[in-house]
């Protein structure tokens, strides 16, 4: 894919961005689709009925939900269709173009909803009328909820309650654990994940600060506004990013689950109420009355004298977004501390020699087994239909599936590597391009796996693919003996061109294995110790999501 982007870029410039090259694209793929149906070439002719479905439900998705494309994905569209590119090619990029376009779409279009109920709840909240009509709403809301005085509409005792005592004693049930995560998983997690947990962490000072209002029957706003406000900003942080801290709690707990009791204080915390594992739904009424939300909408309602329902809201009021330091982790000084030590560690020579055995060890252990299930799915996925059959080829062909998946692997996942524009990182919702730059010696060894790859597509490729040994025998131990050979000058002729593009093959794939093995062992390395670039730490290999379609199919 890295070449056919070059050419793709390369006739960009050749056509320019403003000319009718760049226009009425999907004409232009149903150009292509004709090519495919008439074509000669059998694979394209069996991809034409895919991709015809494809290209007229794509059409249907613009037309329907009246979308436009930008000026980049036109241009992209064009150039693919129109460069010299074979079908097949052609077809593979528009596909993924189509995933990426929809992508953005749905992205645009969860963005506009989220806004537009943004905006109408602070447009209701600042639709008030006289002051005896508030004054009759108020009124009726505490005669509805109770949260609130009927009257004078102060701010009840049983209503605050619900965060000074029962949530922080929810709190206190948790802090010690919460502590430990921040200070011995920092290096686990990543950046919006540790600092989601750090904020729900730091709620204890807000409720330490409540704990000190003197008890009373009801509250007048004022009475408490510093107070409130403080833990109201606390809160609206730890909602907001309520995802992170889930994902974030999921990873620790993956392997050592948590105290009895532990998610459900979390759980509260969170106003998610909890029923046979499952979280429930509140009521309206639940809401108001039972959760921590529902406590703040009464004091804010009594506070600006005006209903408060929702949580944009009370963000509203609070002049509060919840966002977080996104850029580097705001460690507890435990973490801190643990970091500077692992940065000493890493220096002795001791750690050094015990590191570079255990990469050796990956390699020939767990990374060998997990070789092996990888090259099974890419099989699969590159037979498709075909599968039987290519299962019986392999029986009686002792080259054919190892061909199979010598291509695929560069198709599937080499060509990602030297694909800049079409392969991203996905991280704390940040898209990181151009990962791979930072390993050149690994892009060397692909393109060198990709120049073989070529030289085999003709008659030394074809010569391994159908290869069939004149009896019936375990293909495995053929192709050991085989390489194993003490005198391969003595093979005859056509075993020992078998051997020598076999040894050829095995040097390439060895030298992508040993890039790859440096880069992961970078991260292991790197261990505990963090960098302020969070691409360099150990949590950014666990949790950076490639954002490819040819990716989803090896999980598919």
């Amino acid at each position: 894919m890295g070449g056919i982007e070059k050419n793709v870029n390369s006739y960009l410039e050749e056509v320019g961005r403003d000319s009718e090259e760049h226009k009425k694209y999907l004409e232009k793929l149903n150009r292509v689709l004709e090519e495919m149906k008439g074509s000669s070439n059998s694979a394209e002719r069996k991809n034409y009925f895919s991709f015809k479905e494809t290209v007229d439900a794509f059409d249907h998705y613009l037309s329907e939900k009246k979308i436009k494309l930008t000026p980049h994905e036109k241009d992209r569209f064009a150039v693919i269709a129109g460069s010299g590119l074979n079908n097949l090619a052609k077809k593979r990029m528009a596909e993924d173009l189509i995933h990426q376009v929809k992508d953005r779409v749905a992205g645009e279009l969860e963005f506009k909803a989220e806004s537009g109920k943004k905006q109408e709840d602070i447009a209701r909240l600042k639709k008030t009328g006289f002051w005896f009509t508030d004054w009759y709403r108020l009124t009726k809301f505490a005669l509805e909820f109770g949260t609130i005085t009927l009257l004078s509409h102060r701010y009840r005792s049983e209503s605050f309650d619900i965060i000074r005592l029962r949530a922080s004693s929810a709190h206190k049930e948790i802090t010690g654990d919460l502590k430990k995560i921040l200070d011995g998983y920092y290096y686990y997690l990543t950046v919006l994940e540790y600092n989601s947990i750090v904020k729900l962490y730091e709620m204890r000072k807000s409720f330490d600060k409540l704990a000190a209002v003197k008890r009373n029957l009801s509250y007048h706003p004022m009475e408490i506004f510093e107070q409130m406000n403080d833990f109201s900003s606390a809160y609206i942080s730890v909602m907001r990013n309520l995802k992170y801290i889930d994902n974030g709690l999921k990873k620790v707990f993956k392997d050592n689950p948590p105290g009895h009791g532990f998610m459900g204080y979390v759980g509260f915390l969170t106003d998610r109420q909890v029923h046979n594992s499952r979280t429930v739904k509140h009521s309206e009424r639940e809401v108001i009355t039972k959760t921590i939300s529902g406590s703040l909408y009464s004091y804010y309602t009594a506070y600006i004298g005006v209903q408060v329902k929702t949580f944009n809201q009370l963000m509203y009021i609070v002049s509060e977004d919840g966002m977080l330091n996104s850029l580097e982790k705001e460690y507890t000084p435990e973490a801190a501390k643990a970091i500077e030590s692992e940065s000493h560690q890493q220096a002795t020579e001791g750690s050094k020699i015990q590191s570079r055995l255990s990469e050796l060890s990956n390699v020939t252990t767990k990374y060998s087994i997990q070789g092996k299930n990888l090259a099974k799915r890419l099989f699969e996925i590159e037979a498709r239909g075909a599968l039987s059959a290519w299962n019986k080829d392999s029986h009686i062909k002792p080259f054919f599936m190892l061909m199979k998946v010598f291509d695929a692997y560069l198709k599937y996942i080499l060509e990602l590597v030297i694909t800049r524009d079409n392969f991203e990182l996905e991280y704390d919702n940040n898209i990181i391009k151009g990962y791979f730059d930072n390993f050149p010696e690994l892009s060397r060894a692909v393109d060198d796996y990709r120049s073989l790859s070529l030289e085999l597509q003709g008659k030394r490729g074809k010569d391994l693919l159908n290869f069939k040994h004149s009896q019936e025998i375990d293909k495995d131990e053929f192709i050991k003996k085989l390489m194993e050979h003490e005198n391969p000058a003595t093979l005859p002729g056509e075993t020992k061109q078998l051997r020598e593009s076999l040894s050829e093959i095995s040097a390439k794939c060895y030298n992508i294995c040993m890039r790859f093995n440096d880069l992961i062992n970078k991260f292991y390395q790197a261990g505990k110790y963090e960098s302020r670039d969070v691409s360099e730490n150990y949590n950014f290999l666990l949790n950076a999501k490639i954002i490819h379609p040819k990716v989803r199919m090896l999980y598919s």
